[in-house]
Formats: C-alpha cells, structure tokens, sequence
C-alpha cells in the first residue's frame, strides 16, 4: 500500500491484488529484458531432439512415469535423440538404473547430462528441437519461458500458471485436471497417456515441429512488446 507501483511476474499476481482492492499495479513479466534466440541455419529434424530437463525443484515430479515416456518414445521413435538434464543428483537412483537397462540402441539414443548450472541451460535449449515438461505445479513457469525464449517449443500439461504461457503457436498443451493444495497453489493431475499421444503425433509431423520452432519465437516477442508497450505508457 505504500509503493506508488507494483509489478507483477504473472497475470494471476496480478488478477490476485486487484481483487484486494489495489490499483497501483502491473503486470510485466520477469522475462522481458531477455534476450531471443533463433535455431543455428542449416539444422535438420531428420533426427528430431528431445529434452526433459529435471532440475532443482523441478525433480519433484513423477520421475519414473516420465522416464516410462522416454522409453516408450524412443521405441516408437527410432530417429529420435533424446537427452535428459540435471542439476546435482536430482535423478534419482532408479531413475538411473532404468535408463542403464535400456536396450544398447536406445541407449546410445539416450543423452543423461548431470551438474547443468543455471548458466548453461539456454544453450541446452537451443540445441533441442522440442522440451518435454511434464510438471505437475509450477510457480512462474521459469523453465517453459527459458525453453522458448531459444525457440524451442514445449510439451507440458496446461494448467495454472502455464495457461498464461503455453498457446498453440509454441508448445502441445494438455488439457488436465487442476487441484488445488492448502495454500491455493493449483497442482496438474497429469494425463501421461494424452501426452504422449500429443508427442508421437508431433514427431512424426517434422514439418509441424519446424513452423512451431519458427512461431514460438515470434509469438514471445509479440507478447513482450505488448507488455512493454504497456509498461512505458504507465510510466510516462
């Protein structure tokens, strides 16, 4: 009450304190002086990327059914490379011990990169053709807008706060059940059978996976300049 403005992360922040009755607020979101990237010319999807990052809070997720994913993924996807990231030893051990029974020719399909510090996580997104997300909860969403700002688009469930993200012109967003926890924060009753139907459909579709690469990035860049915009009209 005592700040001439506050700016919100999320139109849910924001949303939420306008309904208290506060009026000296905006919304711009944390990601707006980051900057874009394009894929490197010249890439070719013959041999589509696959990236499941597991790091920091984000482990907390159904490991073991999104590792199940993974192999199913790469059974019915034999052009299909796969890598799965993390910070320390957010994988668990048998997680890992899944992976190392794999058969040999899925296994050198199968990239597990460990230690990934915060610095080196765009790049990783740059390198892949799609992010694989299953989260269960999210509170800003971090990991989505970082795979999209490096134009790679984003499989995940649609629920709050993603549904202020995702869109069609750069992720497969699956429909599902929201709950909510004792604080109010909304939690996904995950549908891993929708999307891996969403996912087989989409690697199998390359030409589909291309314009989505080329949308994700024009589509975020819209959607900063039209907060922007607002931003420095307010301010004036």
């Amino acid at each position: 009450k005592l700040a001439n403005l506050v700016i919100c992360p999320s139109v849910a922040c924001f949303e939420y304190l306008r309904s208290l009755g506060f009026t000296n607020v905006v919304c711009v979101p944390w990601d707006c002086g980051q900057p874009l990237h394009t894929k490197p010319p010249g890439r070719s999807l013959d041999s589509p990327k696959l990236l499941l990052p597991f790091w920091d809070g984000n482990a907390n997720r159904s490991e073991l059914t999104a590792i199940t994913l993974l192999e199913l993924l790469l059974v019915k996807h034999p052009r299909l490379c796969v890598t799965l990231a993390c910070s320390s030893s957010t994988v668990s051990r048998v997680a890992t011990r899944r992976l190392d029974r794999l058969a040999v020719p899925m296994r050198e399909r199968l990239r597990v990169v460990r230690g990934v510090p915060p610095s080196q996580r765009f790049q990783l997104f740059q390198q892949h053709d799609l992010t694989f997300y299953p989260s269960h909860y999210e509170s800003t969403g971090l990991t989505v807008l970082q795979s999209l700002e490096m134009s790679t688009p984003v499989a995940a469930f649609n629920f709050r706060p993603l549904t202020e993200i995702l869109a069609p012109h750069n992720s497969v967003a699956v429909n599902c059940t929201e709950e909510c926890n004792t604080l109010g924060m909304p939690r996904a009753i995950p549908d891993y059978e929708a999307i891996e139907t969403e996912l087989s459909g989409l690697l199998t579709n390359l030409p589909h996976l291309h314009d989505l690469q080329n949308t994700t990035l024009t589509g975020i860049a819209h959607r900063r300049a039209a907060f922007t915009s607002s931003l420095q009209c307010l301010l004036r």
